[in-house]
Formats: C-alpha cells, structure tokens, sequence
C-alpha cells in the first residue's frame, strides 16, 4: 500500500513543483512565477523547483555564459582586463539608441579596455559592450557563439544552446533551462571565483556623455541588491517571448544559494519574488 506521505511527493512531481523545506518556510516557497529553481549548492540541496526543466528563452541571462567564455580566455592568457577593443561601424549601428535596448552608451569608434566592457556587460547588461566583446576574438561572432556552445556542453548544459551572446537578437533561437542556468552561476563561482567578484559585485557603472558632458551613471538591475544581505551576482533578463526573469546568488554561513526564475509578468513582479524566495532559502540555512 502506498502511503499518504508518498502520494503527497508524486503529486507534487507530477504537477513540476518540488519543496525540500521545513513546514514553516512551506507556505512562503509557493510562487506564481512559471520556472523557478533554488538550490543550496553548497550542499546539493534543492530547496525549490518548478518546471526546472522547461526550455526558457533566458534573455539576458545569456550575458553570464558570454562572460563565462571571456573568463576562460582571460585566464588561458588570450585576452587581457587591459587589451583595447574598437568599437565597430556594425556593432554601433545595431546596438545604439532604443533598438539596442540595455546600452553601455559607446560610441562609434571608441577604445575601450576589456575590463570596461565587461563591467558594462554585466553591470548595466550593455547590449553594445556584449556584442564589441564577443567580435573581438579571432574569427568573430560566429567563432565566439560556437565556443559559448562549446564551453557549454563541457560544463554539462545538456539542455542548452546557444545563437547569440546576448539572447536578444533578431530571430534568436538561443534556449536553456532553470537547472543549467543554476550550473552555469555555480561553475562560474567556483572556476573564476577572482572575476565573480571583479564583475558580478558592482552596484552602479558610469560610462558615456550626457548632453551636457557628465558620465552617464547607471545602476545594476540586480533587485537583491540593497535588499538581501551577502547577495553577489548575477544577471537579469528580459524580452517579451521570455519574460522578467532573474539568475541570482547569495551567501550565508559559508553556505551559497542560486536562484533562477522565470516567465514573471513585470520588473516588480520579478523583484518581489526573488527577494521573498532568496530570503526563505537563507532562512533555512542553520
């Protein structure tokens, strides 16, 4: 016979949601959002996932496999923090002004270090600074998506792949899911722990001119921080077939948690969300 205990967790598996949390944090783990997946990964511990294994459409979040492979070039000693990059004709065309979307403010023309575009990459998800970093490199975008693939597959993103390295582009085919977003965030962590916290800690980017001459200062969208004590990374996206989405991370008691949701309705929907489920997961941590 089958007992009530077991039949709870089958219904539970069988609707895509599973909560591995005491009874008092039960009823605060419950969310609207369609994608979401919380794991301890200090300890391998899912505290939550819905649908973790749905492909999404990950928006900006491809930002952080981008930076993944500008990391390992960075360290294979390929690129350098201080080697200047040109910002081309083609990549200002298409990334400036509103059809950019989320933009760096470069200009046609302009040197800018590789340090400088990854803050503006990661920091104000730049559309203009991803696209002047992944066509730098020895054969271009096309070589540049086909190592985002290639790193990807030697993590283990088995349910990954990639078309650009913004997630933004026009007929973007770019997909992913929860469950590898998360091990993307942690490998990312724990392979260039120095560059996590160069890139993925800064609250705020100055970069570009006003109309009347000051540096442009723009803030990081990330909505933990400010709000969640130890929160450290990572990236937000958006785009209308993905949503508001969030991959997220913070630390209590030598412990790490990252998040990701996804398919969330608004930028205050998102917010709200990841800072009530990022708080619950912390609370949990002894």
């Amino acid at each position: 016979m089958v007992s009530s205990k077991v039949k709870a967790i089958m219904l539970c598996l069988s609707l895509g949601l599973l909560i591995d949390v005491s009874q008092s944090h039960a009823e605060t783990f419950q969310t609207s959002a369609p994608v979401v997946l919380v794991e301890d990964v200090s300890v391998g511990r899912i505290l939550m996932q819905k649908n973790a294994d749905r492909p999404i459409a990950p928006a900006s979040m491809t930002k952080i496999m981008t930076a993944y492979v500008i990391f390992d070039l960075l360290d294979q000693g390929k690129m350098r923090l201080d080697q200047l990059i040109t910002v081309n004709p083609s990549v200002w065309k298409r990334w400036h002004g509103k059809q950019g979307g989320a933009t760096m403010f470069l200009r046609v023309g302009e040197t800018v270090s590789v340090e400088n575009l990854l803050n503006g990459m990661l920091t104000v998800s730049g559309n203009d600074a991803t696209y002047a970093l992944a066509s730098s490199i020895p054969g271009g975008l096309d070589a540049f998506i086909a190592l985002m693939n290639k790193e990807a597959r030697s993590i283990g993103l088995t349910d990954s792949y990639f078309s650009s390295p913004n997630g933004w582009s026009n007929n973007d085919t770019t997909r992913t899911t929860a469950r590898d977003l998360v091990l993307l965030a942690s490998t990312t962590i724990k392979r260039f722990p120095q560059f996590y916290v160069k890139f993925y800690h800064r609250k705020e980017f100055l970069w570009g001119k006003s109309p009347t001459g000051e540096l442009i200062r723009q803030h990081n969208k990330n909505p933990l921080f400010g709000r969640i004590d130890h929160a450290d990374g990572l990236k937000t996206g958006f785009t209308t077939k993905a949503g508001y989405c969030f991959t997220g991370s913070a630390t209590k008691n030598n412990h790490r948690i990252i998040m990701v949701i996804a398919g969330l309705p608004s930028a205050r929907v998102r917010a709200d969300e990841a800072i009530r489920l990022m708080q619950t997961a912390l609370d949990t941590v002894p």
